[in-house]
């Protein structure tokens, strides 16, 4: 009865990886870029800046269950293409800018990444044991 389940039996064309087969093989995609997450915090030294990067990096990368539960394939399609382009942005300030306006669309439009957040949360808690930079933040 999960969202995940219900998304899978929804779009039986799209091989959707939910939360439960992402563990199962061992979260690939969140030691593909935890390095990244990692180093972002270390050269800025901001836990905000580092949670926002590795957000837009998850909403562009995983099949968030509950974005496809609530808006379909053309929501979680939309919801990427944003995540990409605000990610492509150089600027800090312009970046933060359009994340900001990018969560008011979000939740105007009912979008809610629920397995995203869950992502972000298993990020800080690796970032602080392979960071010692990270671990000290707090």
């Amino acid at each position: 009865t999960s969202h995940g389940n219900q998304v899978v039996k929804k779009f039986p064309c799209k091989k959707i990886i939910t939360a439960k087969e992402m563990a199962i093989e061992g979260y690939p995609i969140v030691f593909k870029i935890l390095p990244e997450f990692i180093n972002y915090f270390e050269n800025y030294h901001c836990m905000n800046l580092s949670c926002l990067f590795i957000y837009l990096n998850l909403i562009f990368y995983v099949d968030d269950t509950n974005i496809l539960y609530r808006k379909g394939l053309k929501g979680l399609k939309w919801a990427r293409k944003k995540a990409h382009e605000i990610l492509l942005v150089s600027s800090t300030k312009e970046r933060v800018e359009k994340a900001v306006q990018l969560h008011q669309a979000f939740s105007k439009q009912g979008i809610s990444p629920g397995g995203v957040g869950d992502l972000i949360g298993v990020f800080i808690f690796l970032g602080q044991l392979f960071s010692e930079k990270m671990r000290w933040h707090y």
